[in-house]
């Protein structure tokens, strides 16, 4: 078929076909719903991340967190004093961090 031949047949085949409007509102429609689903997935898997981060920080902070139990020791010197880290008391040794101020007491001291 020469060229002028297809264009008449495609011009009889045209006006035969009823073709509607172009559905363009479901389509949006149907990528507005895809992408809500996509985000939401994304949504999902992140807080389900986040939540195994957390649960997995705190069971690995608590199986290797040693507990602040006092020790029994004598104090030499007879009043209670602070260095390396630990808290020097009549009868006991406790460890914590360097205090601001440290006020006597009868039976220890006020940190």
């Amino acid at each position: 078929m020469k060229q002028p031949e297809v264009q008449e047949l495609l011009r009889r085949v045209r006006a035969d076909v009823a073709v509607g409007p172009a559905p363009i509102e479901q389509v949006l429609l149907a990528g507005t719903r895809r992408r809500r689903r996509a985000r939401t997935a994304w949504s999902v898997a992140g807080v389900a991340l986040l939540v195994l981060a957390i649960v997995s920080t705190l069971a690995f902070v608590g199986l290797h967190r040693t507990p602040r139990q006092p020790v029994t020791t004598l104090n030499a010197i007879g009043m209670p004093w602070w260095g390396n880290g630990e808290l020097r008391l009549l009868q006991k040794t406790i460890v914590m961090a360097e205090p601001e101020l440290m006020v006597q007491v009868p039976d220890g001291v006020v940190v």
